[in-house]
């Protein structure tokens, strides 16, 4: 009998562990730190984007782009030089990103870009 409570507690644990798992996907339900792994560095029109290879799931939408306006200059260096050196490092983009996308620059979708408040290399 001890040896069944025992194998059946290994059991639960197994399972719990399986569950966890699979609900362990990358998200966060407010405004936080996102880990970029980034594969492009691109100027498009009024804003520089970082695109990851990975992605996080924000409020319902799959955030992959990173984007800041151009219109701050030397933030504008200082995204494109950091997003640029981690794409070529293979290191991560360290992106504080707000939930709503209200404070996107223009032409960051609210449905898979967010403009971060903070960034760095990681």
């Amino acid at each position: 009998m001890k040896n069944l409570v025992s194998r059946m507690n290994k059991t639960l644990l197994t399972v719990t562990l399986i569950i966890a798992g699979l609900t362990a996907l990358p998200s966060i339900a407010s405004a936080g730190w996102f880990s970029c792994t980034p594969n492009e560095v691109l100027e498009v029109d009024n804003r520089i984007h970082v695109r990851c290879s990975n992605s996080v799931v924000l409020d319902g939408n799959t955030i992959r782009y990173i984007a800041i306006a151009k219109t701050d200059e030397s933030k504008a260096a200082r995204f494109i030089s950091l997003g640029t050196s981690a794409l070529l490092s293979g290191k991560i983009f360290q992106v504080y990103i707000p939930t709503a996308s209200s404070t996107n620059v223009s032409g960051c979708a609210a449905t898979d870009c967010r403009t971060p408040t903070s960034f760095g290399v990681k």
